[in-house]
Order: C-alpha cells, then sequence, then structure tokens
C-alpha cells in the first residue's frame, strides 16, 4: 500500500485526516520514522490502518494474519484492536525493517499479542496451514510482494475456512429439537386437547380463474360474483360506486339487512357522500 490514496488531490486528503484520524502518539512516531527510511513510502496510509483495526473490532476478530510486515504499523494498529487474548501473526523476509516495528510494538504493550515470522510468506502459508493444532484466522491482511498475491490469497481463504459454521448450524438445529419436546402440552380446556377431536375440514379455495382482479373478469366478460371485500366491507365500494355499478368490478352485490340502526347508516352514507362529492349507491353501503 502506499501512504496515501492517488485519487485525492491534496487540499481533499488534508482535510480528510483532520476530521477522521485518532492517531496515537506511538502511531505517528513510527510512522515519522519510517517515512524517513528510503522505502518509506510503501507503508499504509493511517486512515487505511484506522479503518482495518475498525473492522477487527467490529467482527469480534481474535485471530489475523498478516503478510507484509514491514516497520509494523499496520501490525501494531490491528494489534491494538485485538482482545487481550488475541493473536496475530505477521510473515516479513527483512529483520531491518521488522526491528523497527518490535521496539515500537513493545512500547505499545502488545508484543505478546503478534508472532513475526521471518521466512518467504508461501512457507509460512504452508506451515500454518499442514499444523492441525493452528486455529483459524479471522481477518487476513496481504500486502506484501506482489507477484504471488494469488497464491496468496488462495492460502489465506484455506487459513481462515473452518467447519464451525456446521458445527454451529447442528447445535441450533438440536435446540430447535429441544425447544419442540419441552413444548408445554395444551390446556385441559381446549379442545384440541382432548381425545377424538377431528379438525375440521381443510379450507376450500376458489379456482384461480375467480381470483383474478375484478377490472380483469370485466375486461373478459365473465359474470363472476363481486370478490370478498366489495361484498363484505361496504365502505370501501361506496366511494367508487355510481348509479349501482361499480367503477371497476361490473355489477354491484345486492343489498343485504344492515346489522345497524337504519339512521346510522344514512348518516355514515352522507358523510361518504359528502367527502366524495358524489352520488351514492346506498346498495353498496352494506355495513
Amino acid at each position: 500500500m502506499s501512504p496515501r490514496p492517488r485519487i485525492m488531490d491534496d487540499a481533499i486528503y488534508d482535510y480528510l485526516p483532520s476530521v477522521s484520524l485518532r492517531e496515537p502518539d506511538v502511531l505517528k512516531r513510527l510512522r515519522d520514522e519510517t517515512s524517513m527510511l528510503e522505502r518509506g513510502g510503501i507503508q499504509i496510509a493511517p486512515e487505511q490502518a484506522q479503518l482495518m483495526a475498525l473492522l477487527v473490532e467490529l467482527m469480534g476478530a481474535k485471530t489475523v494474519l498478516e503478510i507484509g510486515t514491514f516497520t509494523g504499523y499496520s501490525a501494531l494498529c490491528l494489534a491494538r484492536a485485538l482482545p487481550d487474548d488475541g493473536r496475530l501473526v505477521t510473515c516479513d523476509v527483512s529483520e531491518e525493517w521488522t526491528d523497527i516495528a518490535r521496539r515500537y510494538w513493545a512500547e505499545a504493550g502488545v508484543a505478546a499479542r503478534i508472532e513475526l515470522r521471518l521466512a518467504p510468506a508461501a512457507e509460512t502459508l504452508a506451515a500454518l496451514l499442514a499444523d492441525p493444532a493452528e486455529p483459524r484466522f479471522d481477518f487476513a491482511f496481504i500486502d506484501g510482494d506482489k507477484e504471488p498475491y494469488a497464491h496468496y490469497y488462495e492460502q489465506c481463504l484455506k487459513a481462515g475456512a473452518s467447519d464451525r459454521p456446521d458445527r454451529d448450524r447442528q447445535r441450533a438445529l438440536d435446540r430447535q429439537g429441544d425447544r419442540r419436546e419441552r413444548r408445554r402440552p395444551p390446556h385441559p380446556g381446549d379442545p384440541r386437547g382432548q381425545p377424538g377431536f377431528a379438525q375440521g375440514p381443510a379450507r376450500s379455495h376458489q379456482p384461480a380463474a375467480h381470483r383474478r382482479r375484478p377490472l380483469a373478469r370485466a375486461r373478459a366478460g365473465a359474470e363472476a360474483p363481486a370478490p370478498a371485500w366489495q361484498r363484505t366491507h361496504g365502505l370501501l365500494p361506496a366511494r367508487v360506486a355510481t348509479s349501482g355499478t361499480f367503477v371497476r368490478g361490473g355489477p354491484a352485490s345486492p343489498p343485504r339487512p344492515s346489522r345497524l340502526p337504519r339512521a346510522l347508516e344514512e348518516g355514515v352514507a352522507h358523510l361518504i357522500a359528502d367527502a366524495d362529492d358524489e352520488p351514492v349507491n346506498r346498495a353498496a353501503v352494506d355495513l
């Protein structure tokens, strides 16, 4: 990585760290010392390291794998985001650069969480994968030599693979089965718990032709009855009724005896008529 994004101009980049970067003094001093090296320009940008540390915290990661240590800035950021029992394995081949890293890790108090392996990253990854005692990694950061990136990526995927999802899924299924077995029996007064209780017949469904919208039935010229909402909910059909015919549905349903006093029924009809400024088909106001 580079110490700053190349797609930003100076004004935008100067503004970004000023409002978002929370860099402790130990990190700032490490970054300043690294910038004085001949290859200091390859260190990670502070806001990038801060974002990765945030991701580690949000994930609750406990094991981190890093390929490419350099002077240890990114490893220090990630290690600070790990819990006390967390572990970070970082790979590099340079003792000169990693000696700087060790000093700052110790000063920041996170040296116990960081395991530095001085060897080619491919060898380190192979050793990690071959050792069954090694835990799986929750987070990986690749920032080493660029040519073998595809290989590093595949190896990191394997290092992060685990049988944990299958095990957790089986445990969830077991818990669900336990809950079903512990389900309370029916109340003594519940007829479903009485012997000889028979379930009623299955609910019948209308054919697909009768489930079409009223407008579709009108276009098809079918003489199907009005849908249930037009027969049972009088207020809504009354709003769209004119001279005994629904605007979208064909003939209105026949009037039925009202369940409310006539005066109240007429009052509701007048209220609807005043609201719509339309004549109301009283037959459709079926309360």
